[in-house]
């Protein structure tokens, strides 16, 4: 009977050190050079996120990470989303294309980390709570939504909550962030961004990709 226990322990903590290893170990996210799709055992979701700051245009907000919590492991990871260059449109929105693979499971977006760059004391991130749900199954190509991070104007005075030496501070006065509230929206563009996904990454030119859009 003791053995049976043992070995059922040891069992359970091999199946969480291989979920583990799946998540943190080999995580890969698209590119736009890519040559081959990593879904043999993994899926691919796709989103478009959309970063602007409505207070001070002239100081673009800038997507860092996201944070995104796995049910089955309780782990978070940290994804660094926001190192390739966005797509800048003519109202000077940044539009980021994003490809994460991803073991199949029950996932949440627990935060969005952004920053306004080149501004003293320094470039600064600042973590914005959400919570995005989202379910993948095995070996797909998913379209999750457009994710809208704004800095938007609040006449009613209600600001963003940032560290006093920003409120304080000359990052706070000359970008806004001390002026503004955080607004996430999540919104199905489906046939815009998956066209677009389609046209930067050739590698899903001809893949089918289901439409999974995240809840919140």
């Amino acid at each position: 009977m003791e053995y049976l226990f043992t070995k059922r322990v040891l069992l359970n903590i091999f199946t969480a050190l291989v979920l583990i290893s799946m998540l943190t170990g080999c995580i890969k996210t698209i590119y736009r050079g890519d040559t081959k799709l990593y879904v043999a055992k993994k899926s691919l979701i796709l989103f478009r996120v959309s970063t602007f700051n409505e207070v001070s245009s002239e100081f673009p907000l800038k997507l860092a990470y996201m944070d995104i919590y796995y049910e089955a492991t309780k782990q978070t990871q940290r994804f660094d989303v926001g190192r390739e260059a966005p797509d800048i449109d003519p109202y000077g929105v940044n539009h980021y294309w994003i490809g994460l693979y991803l073991p199949q499971g029950v996932y949440q977006i627990t935060k969005i980390w952004v920053h306004v760059p080149g501004v003293a004391p320094m470039d600064s991130n600042i973590n914005i709570k959400t919570y995005a749900k989202f379910q993948l199954e095995p070996q797909k190509v998913v379209y999750g939504g457009t994710i809208q991070v704004i800095n938007k104007v609040q006449p009613q005075g209600i600001s963003n909550p940032i560290s006093d030496w920003m409120k304080g501070g000359l990052y706070g006065a000359i970008t806004g962030i001390n002026k503004g509230v955080f607004v996430i929206t999540v919104v199905d563009n489906n046939e815009f961004d998956i066209e677009g996904f389609r046209t930067r990454f050739p590698i899903l030119a001809d893949k089918e990709i289901e439409k999974n859009i995240v809840k919140r």
